[in-house]
């Protein structure tokens, strides 16, 4: 397969390909892993059969259909190591490729083992790419996550419940729910999350707090 590998922000690298079935692929294994709801795949050695059976029922409504559902993918370095740790039990070209690309940036760039990975297809629309850049500058950017933290705790109680419960429906695993919040809230919110009617104020104030950090300096 054939991917782009590019630092967009310190220690912050966009992996890019044409084709989304490969991009989806690429990070499956490490994105699962990372904040998989399922506690038999979350931090959990894992197949890919035994993924696409509960996917498929619980999620995919009869289909593997990861690919078509997730857009863009991002991950914190110590996944890919993790994962190679403890024993990749059905190691696929795709998890061959994903160690390669943890090598290109480890030492090509010169990087310490702390950098986050994050992917989008070359096609995404602009809000693909900033949603899940916001994810690497929580990871990455202590300030930047000090700042969108305190907006996060300043979600009314209710609408913070309701937003967490629509992030589970999501399938996303509650450890990240403030991570995801951050994102949705900073770059657009997903359909279903409209519904919470936050306000354009509070919007507003976290994408501020995005637009001070994601163009502090150059992309």
């Amino acid at each position: 397969m054939k991917y782009s590998i590019k630092e967009v922000m310190p220690k912050i690298f966009l992996v890019t390909t044409k084709d989304q079935f490969d991009l989806a692929m690429l990070f499956w294994r490490y994105q699962e892993y990372y904040e998989s709801p399922n506690k038999s795949f979350y931090r959990k050695s894992f197949t890919l059969i035994d993924h696409m059976k509960w996917y498929s029922k619980n999620i995919g409504e009869g289909s593997f259909s990861y690919a078509y559902d997730w857009a863009g993918f991002n991950i914190p370095s110590f996944v890919v190591t993790d994962c190679i740790r403890q024993k990749i039990k059905d190691r696929n070209i795709y998890d061959n490729e994903m160690l390669l690309v943890y090598k290109n940036i480890f030492i090509k760039n010169k990087m310490s083992h702390n950098f986050y990975i994050i992917g989008c297809p070359e096609a995404s629309n602009k809000k693909i790419i900033q949603h899940e850049l916001a994810h690497g500058l929580f990871a990455t950017n202590k300030a930047y996550k000090k700042d969108m933290l305190r907006l996060v705790k300043q979600l009314p109680a209710k609408k913070k419940q309701a937003f967490n419960k629509i992030l589970t429906d999501m399938s996303y695993n509650k450890t990240v729910h403030d991570d995801e919040i951050q994102a949705y809230c900073s770059t657009g919110l997903y359909a279903s999350m409209k519904v919470l009617n936050l306000g354009k104020s509070t919007c507003k104030a976290f994408k501020e707090v995005y637009i001070k950090y994601a163009f502090s300096r150059k992309t």
